[in-house]
């Protein structure tokens, strides 16, 4: 029997858009294993199942509350396709639900995380998905001194990202402006926002660009300090940099019509 049989999920949602604004959350009770799928709305539960299930497998029972998105004709297919089990909490009584108790653990040190580090409000999800990883890389006096990760696929993960860089740092990122050297820096600046463990090599970050707001994956970062700086590439000021509202983490709806548009 493998440590990923029984999950428990819910939503996580926030008064802010940024593209979602909810998230849904899987945890593992035995393994304290996390996941956590941007959606922009309820209907999208059973395409994060799916993706679920792509990465760990399929599990022995599902555990949820009693929303009508969570038991609902879609979710009740995958789970009958897969051969999974059900179980739903009492009505009113949510402290059943596992994956409760981690979303309140999750949202209290998120809410640390942007307040010691000046994060825009409209970052939360991606501050959610860092921290959902972080927390799986962490070791537990309930799990004997293992990680989440160790518990679930019994190998130790590598923390170096985490103590290189930190949520929300100043970092340069190289650009690659080739095509216009030398009236351009080959570096631009951005903002730690997660480690990209599907780009790349291992030291791969998730970088905000401080201009346009969107994500890279880049391996060539330092961080900004006063004694290398890069001039060039500094803005020039005057204007909030981060009070734009587009969409910053997609949904899962959203990469499925990516990958059917490029199709």
């Amino acid at each position: 029997e493998i440590p990923l049989c029984d999950w428990s999920s819910d939503v996580c949602s926030s008064d802010l858009h940024a593209g979602c604004k909810m998230a849904q959350i899987y945890a593992g009770k035995k393994t304290q294993l996390t996941h956590a799928f941007p959606m922009k709305s309820e209907t999208e539960i059973g395409a994060t199942l799916m993706e679920l299930i792509r990465k760990v497998g399929a599990p022995n029972l599902l555990f949820s509350d009693n929303a009508k998105a969570e038991i609902g004709k879609t979710v009740n297919d995958i789970l009958r396709w897969y051969s999974i089990k059900d179980h739903q909490s009492e009505p009113h009584h949510q402290h059943q639900n596992y994956a409760e108790r981690v979303i309140q653990e999750i949202l209290r040190y998120i809410q640390v995380c942007m307040e010691r580090t000046g994060t825009p409000p409209d970052c939360w999800l991606l501050c959610l998905l860092y921290v959902v990883e972080l927390m799986n890389h962490l070791a537990r006096d309930s799990l004997d001194g293992r990680t989440p990760i160790e518990a679930a696929f019994n190998f130790k993960p590598d923390v170096s990202p985490y103590l290189y860089v930190h949520w929300w740092q100043a970092v340069y990122y190289d650009a690659h402006e080739t095509k216009k050297f030398p009236s351009r820096s080959k570096e631009r600046t951005g903002r730690i926002v997660g480690v990209a463990w599907n780009k790349g090599d291992l030291m791969t970050f998730m970088i905000l660009d401080d201009v346009t707001r969107k994500v890279h994956h880049q391996s060539n970062v330092r961080p900004i300090t006063k004694k290398d700086p890069n001039f060039k590439s500094m803005s020039d000021g005057g204007e909030d940099l981060w009070m734009s509202q587009k969409p910053i983490v997609h949904s899962m709806a959203d990469e499925l019509n990516e990958n059917v548009n490029k199709i």
